[in-house]
């Protein structure tokens, strides 16, 4: 009878463990040290792509991560034997973490009793990852709120500001240079608040070190120098930012971030101007066709003069207007995309036809059609620069309305 009964006491002295164990850690990290020492085996914290997120480094097979905790002789990429359960984050959302035990062969007895363990041990780990996205949620509303105050949208003074900026380690101290990413695409507040460490790292390593400051489109943030940074410095600050977006989004498909710099200025007033800056220049930046573009305001020229003409009543009404036969006629858009890529790509039927994805000829019946609604000449610089104008605005008119 002892031995019958042998491996179900070992696994309730191993849940034993393990419950106690609980009661004294808060991390993902200990959760999964904890399972480990129990289970005898390294217990890891894995993505959809097999990625480890925490714990040792373990190779999965992509196609071991399914939707339900079982034990298979496959789970590691070399054939391993293992055990693998998901991790419920929020129910009803998909599942997108795992907790994974990679065994060696004649484990058998940890594989009998260790799932049931792996999944109290997971729904640990989701109540840790739920406690770390409340407090991260929690401060990133606590940052956003500052970063109005400080944009001139609330109602304390300036004394206050800094004292507060103070607690957060901000400083708004020297030379101020401010930036405003914003992002498109498939992205939502989550999104922000997961990659803000990840974007955080990688604008020191390129060397812009500052606070960055979630929003719900995207963060904002700056840097701080003793001296006034010369004119040289302001290019090398837009290049390193767009070098950071672009490592960023490269792994996002359908996301893309554009971004301004403002003017180094000294103070919060100085903060104040520089952010409201990098807020237009970001604006502009995004009116072009790439899916990461930086542009610092000292670079617009004339374009500040536009941004400017935009928001006036009079110039919208003259954009609809142009561009009534089309947006009447071209329900679905694709006509006015077609414009927007044609004259981005310098008016190239060939790069347009490949940032669109069609052949050059739908190009240029397309291009065709568009000059015979609007009764322009395409080869006729001064048109073309003018449709150019118009079609920039309009596309600032549908990002900014």
């Amino acid at each position: 009878r002892e031995l019958v009964l042998q491996p179900a006491v070992h696994q309730a002295a191993m849940m034993s463990r393990l419950l106690r164990g609980l009661d004294r850690v808060t991390t993902v990290d200990g959760t999964l040290a904890l399972a480990s020492e129990i289970l005898g085996r390294p217990c890891s914290l894995v993505e959809a792509s097999s990625a480890v997120i925490a714990g040792p480094q373990v190779s999965v097979r992509p196609q071991a991560l399914r939707q339900h905790a079982y034990h298979a002789p496959d789970v590691g990429s070399e054939g391993e034997p293992g055990m693998v359960c998901p991790v419920v984050v929020v129910p009803g959302e998909p599942v997108r973490l795992w907790l994974v035990c990679v065994l060696a062969d004649g484990d058998e007895l940890i594989q009998r009793a260790g799932l049931d363990l792996l999944g109290v041990a997971s729904w640990a780990v989701g109540a840790n990852l739920v406690h770390d996205r409340l407090a991260m949620e929690r401060d990133a509303r606590h940052r956003l709120a500052l970063l109005n105050e400080i944009v001139g949208s609330g109602e304390l003074p300036d004394e206050a500001i800094l004292a507060q900026m103070a607690t957060f380690g901000w400083s708004a101290a020297g030379w101020i240079s401010a930036f405003h990413v914003q992002l498109s695409g498939p992205v939502d507040s989550n999104w922000v608040l997961v990659n803000t460490d990840a974007l955080g790292e990688t604008l020191v390593e390129v060397g812009i070190d500052g606070p960055v400051i979630e929003r719900t489109d995207g963060w904002s943030g700056w840097v701080c120098t003793s001296e006034e940074p010369p004119v040289s410095d302001y290019q090398r600050l837009a290049r390193s930012l767009q070098d950071a977006l672009a490592a960023l989004v490269a792994g996002s498909d359908g996301v893309s971030a554009h971004a301004g710099v403002g003017r180094p200025a000294m103070g919060l007033p100085g903060l104040r101007a520089s952010l409201t800056e990098a807020r237009q220049a970001a604006a502009l930046a995004g009116a072009g066709a790439r899916r990461v573009a930086v542009r610092h305001i000292d670079e617009l020229g004339i374009q500040r003069i536009m941004l400017g003409w935009y928001g006036s009543a009079d110039f919208g009404r003259v954009v609809a207007a142009f561009l009534q036969p089309l947006t009447v006629e071209d329900a679905n858009g694709a006509l006015l995309r077609t414009l927007q890529v044609y004259l981005d790509c310098q008016s190239s039927a060939t790069s347009a036809a490949a940032a669109l994805g069609v052949h050059r000829n739908t190009v240029m019946k397309r291009i065709d059609r568009i000059s015979e609604m609007l009764n322009v000449n395409l080869h006729d610089p001064d048109q073309r620069l003018a449709l150019q104008l118009v079609v920039r605005m309009h596309r600032l008119d549908q990002t900014n309305p």
